[in-house]
């Protein structure tokens, strides 16, 4: 039969089509025949019908009588209609309308009983659902009670799963989430899943438990068939509960769940550091059920073994304890690979790693005689994973595992832990304070010469030279097997060159900082130790083969002499400015004829500054090489001497008596001649003028004090005073002699280099004697400084035409060279550092190459000269006893100048 709503469609549209009904009705030549094929028509449609509600009311007799009898009286308003129809002939068109009108309202009727049936159907389906669902529940808990975990597993998952459709139904018969009945069945339905969920918990934590004993004994007791506690479920296993898990997708939490007290009671102690057990394992069977136990028995002996045995008895021990799990909690079948896969890629990733990190890679040898033994371990640990893999189905047959990912790069770990042992044996060198010396010979060619350098060294670079020629002979011997390891070998090479010049200059600061011997012996360190990475290690076999290695160590080298160029420049920088810090009490001489007590302190002031150059002299005279001891030593001197000449040519006004103090005072610094004694060799004025480059000038302006104008204008006929420029000579002139005609006659002869017509008479000459050296000479205690009152033009400037062929070989002045030292002075004030609190510093990893000096001079320096060249005008590789006599110095002219200090 015909769906109902199809039948009622089809009846109106052959009622209500106006190309059909309408047009047989309106026309005026209907036959009979017509009219009984719409009869026909109609009683079959009405027959069809009939059948279909009176099945509907067999079915439902109940709910559809009422809609039967409202249907039959309707079947007789249509009979009637059709016999009215049948007897209808040509009439007018008000009685066709009447007509139409009695029809719709049946149509009305008619569609109004369907939907009423309609509704009727549907709450008769929503009340047989909520039956059958009602029915499912009850079926649930019974099983949940009595039955079987699987059984009732899948009663509420069914239970479940027509909940959820219902609830997902938007064109059912009823919007279910809004029947009471429908949400008490869900809430009912959630309430049994959390119960067995619980249920299916209480299982496991019952199937397997931990316990540990006094006697340093850890078990694990797995129940493979156990009796749940609740009396009447049937007995179960561990899989049936894990597949119970994973039917209500609780499988990865109760796993991990499970993962996580596996690897805390059992996996944790087993692979603890430098921890040893003997594992046990047994059957038991008892009365609620059967498994195996797992013991952890605590080995307190000894063991005899090396590290790599022991690594392989552990992974040993892992597998014993992976086949305790595989058989007990899994029951040995292979089938259920989606359990143990996810339980052995929860496991086994952490296990890994403690394996490693305990076991595997402390048994990584430090040495290459052993590492050829680590491919046993290797072995075990790929054997092991494959077990996992292939066995146990608890891993993933890839080549790449952790375990064996490991051990395949044996060299790049062995490298590492090589690195890492060379590199704190030569830490633990360079923390030693031990400053012990030894005598060191160095070759260096200098202006193409080879010389020959004795100084002392430490012993930290001897011992550093042995450790970077094994290192390299090791990395030679390992390029062919080990590539990479001999790459990360001659890695450590640079470091350990990097870390020397880091740690040495920070660590012992304090020192270097208090004690400038050590800081010299360090800078013969730094040079001593390039000297041989050059001359041996870069000229060993084993090092040629690696390019790269002898680039980086001539790089290296270079680096280190740097270094040691950097402490010998802040040596004498350091003692360059406590000298200039006691001459800055003498105030440049101002006020030395105030009271006899200023004289004797100016006495005093260079009296100290003679001594600190002598007691600086005798403390670094054994550490350093000659030449470089003579260089060093020299500069520091000649810095206290341009700066007294400097102070002197600053007064505008000396009177007699200030001039003769002054000058007086200044005899003291000729006890520096002894300063530069050599072993067997005592120096003198020609020798120390080489090594002082205003040796000369300072003695020139320490005669001009106590001489006459025209004993100077003598001098200067002779050429005596070519070590002074001419603006130095006319200002010492400008302030010793008061102004007369003389004093002006002499400064023009000075200046233009041209001998003055001599019409002047000789008490002209006289009077600028007197004007120096009178009874009554002027006091000047509080002097000026000398403004620049004397200008010259550029042609004025130098000797004359006359004299300059004297002084043809000075081609820079004398001034220029006293500036070059005194500008490269720093300012050693922030020098001062408290060594406490910079050894609580400690020491960095910082850059090798930053300016260990920057922070700590506060001011900015100009480059010194590299060590080993002298100042200009005295190259220290032309200093010679023997040519003291040939060299330039005072000349027999200025013999007697020294007559009163020898």
């Amino acid at each position: 039969m015909p769906p109902t709503d199809v039948v009622r469609e089809t009846f109106i549209s052959s009622i209500l089509d106006e190309k059909s009904s309408d047009s047989i009705l309106k026309s005026n030549n209907v036959s009979a025949e017509k009219l009984v094929s719409i009869l026909e028509g109609l009683t079959t449609t009405s027959r069809v019908l009939h059948r279909q509600l009176f099945e509907d009311i067999y079915n439902n007799f109940e709910e559809f009588s009422s809609s039967y009898n409202g249907i039959k009286t309707l079947h007789k308003d249509v009979l009637i209609l059709i016999e009215q129809a049948s007897r209808f002939n040509a009439g007018d068109s008000a009685g066709c309308n009447n007509r139409q009108s009695t029809v719709a309202e049946v149509l009305l009727e008619y569609n109004t009983a369907l939907d009423e049936a309609t509704e009727n159907q549907k709450a008769v389906y929503a009340l047989e659902t909520l039956k059958k669902l009602g029915e499912d529940t009850a079926l649930a808990e019974q099983q949940l009670s009595s039955k079987s975990l699987q059984e009732a597993t899948a009663s509420v998952l069914g239970l479940n799963d027509s909940l959820t459709k219902l609830a997902k139904e938007e064109s059912g018969v009823c919007r279910w989430q809004n029947v009471a009945a429908f949400r008490y069945l869900q809430s009912k339905a959630e309430r049994l899943q959390e119960q067995l969920s619980q249920v299916l918990e209480e299982c496991l934590d019952a199937a397997i438990n931990y316990t540990y004993d006094q006697s340093s004994v850890i078990s694990m007791r797995v129940f493979s068939t156990f009796k749940p506690k609740s009396a009447c479920l049937q007995n179960t296993s561990i899989v049936e509960v894990l597949e119970c898990f994973a039917r209500l997708n609780l499988l990865p939490t109760q796993m991990g769940r499970l993962k996580r007290l596996i690897f805390k009671q059992i996996m944790q102690p087993l692979l603890g550091p430098e921890t040893h057990f003997r594992i046990k394992l047994s059957d038991f069977k008892e009365d609620n059920g059967k498994g195996g136990l797992l013991q952890l028995l605590v080995d307190t002996s000894d063991p005899d073994e090396n590290k790599q045995t022991q690594t392989m008895k552990k992974i040993q021990q892992v597998d014993e304890v992976f086949c305790f799990f595989f058989k007990y909690i899994f029951g040995s079948r292979n089938r259920d690979t989606h359990l143990t896969f996810l339980f052995g890629n929860l496991l086994l990733p952490e296990t890994s790693q403690l394996l490693i990190q305990n076991w595997i890679a402390p048994s990584v040898p430090a040495s290459s005689t052993d590492l050829v033994h680590f491919d046993r371990v290797a072995q075990v640990a790929e054997e092991f994973e494959h077990k996992c893999a292939h066995t146990y189905a608890m891993l993933s047959s890839e080549p790449e595992s952790l375990l064996s990912g490991y051990t395949k790069k044996i060299d790049v770990h062995y490298a590492k832990k090589r690195q890492e042992k060379i590199l704190l044996e030569a830490r633990k060198i360079m923390l030693r304070k031990v400053y012990d010396t030894e005598n060191a010979v160095e070759q260096i060619d200098h202006n193409q010469q080879s010389m020959t350098q004795h100084y002392q060294i430490t012993q930290t670079p001897r011992l550093l030279t042995v450790i970077l020629a094994s290192t390299i002979d090791e990395a030679f011997h390992l390029a062919g097997t080990h590539p990479i390891s001999a790459a990360k070998l001659i890695n450590v090479v640079k470091d350990l060159l990097d870390l020397y010049r880091a740690m040495m200059s920070s660590f012992h600061r304090p020192r270097f900082f208090t004690y400038p011997a050590s800081a010299l012996v360090f800078r013969n360190d730094c040079y001593w130790l390039a000297s041989q990475i050059v001359s041996d290690i870069l000229s060993a076999e084993t090092s040629q083969k690696f390019e790269e290695l002898c680039f980086g160590l001539q790089e290296a080298a270079q680096r280190l002499r740097e270094l040691g160029d950097a402490w010998y420049n802040f040596v004498m920088a350091q003692r360059i400015q406590i000298i200039q810090s006691i001459l800055d009490k003498a105030n440049g001489f101002i006020g030395i004829n105030d009271d006899r007590s200023h004289g004797q302190f100016y006495d005093q002031i260079v009296e100290r500054v003679v001594e600190e150059i002598r007691v600086f002299g005798s403390t670094i005279r054994a550490v350093m090489d000659e030449t470089l001891f003579l260089d060093l030593l020299g500069r520091v001197a000649d810095s206290a001497l341009a700066r007294i000449i400097r102070d002197i040519e600053d007064l505008a006004d000396i009177g007699a008596e200030e001039s003769h103090m002054i000058a007086t005072t200044l005899n003291s610094f000729a006890q520096l001649v002894g300063v530069f004694d050599l072993p067997g060799r005592d120096a003198n004025e020609s020798f120390v003028s080489e090594l002082v480059p205003n040796w000369q000038r300072f003695w020139l302006v320490k005669d001009i004090l106590d001489m006459g104008l025209r004993d100077i204008m003598a001098a200067f006929h002779r050429g005596d005073l070519y070590a002074l420029d001419k603006n130095e000579l006319v200002g010492l002139i400008c302030a010793l002699f008061k102004d007369t005609e003389f004093r002006e006659t002499s400064i023009q002869e000075i200046k233009t280099g041209t001998t003055v017509n001599q019409h002047r008479t000789l008490d002209t000459g006289m009077e600028a004697e007197n004007s120096k050296l009178g009874p009554t000479p002027q006091k000047t205690s509080a002097f000026s400084l000398r403004e620049q009152e004397i200008t010259m033009d550029d042609e004025a400037k130098g000797w004359s035409d006359a004299d300059e062929d004297l002084f043809v070989s000075e081609e820079k002045h004398p001034a220029d060279e006293q500036a070059q030292v005194t500008r490269v002075i720093p300012q050693l004030s922030s020098l001062e550092m408290d060594i406490s609190a910079e050894e609580d510093d400690g020491w960095g990893w910082g850059d090798a190459d930053e300016n260990l000096f920057e922070d700590d001079t506060g001011a900015k320096k100009e480059k010194l000269p590299p060590p080993g060249t002298s100042l200009p005008k005295a190259p220290i590789s032309s200093i010679g006893i023997d040519e003291e006599d040939d060299g330039p110095g005072w000349g027999e002219a200025d013999e007697d100048l020294f007559g009163a200090q020898s």
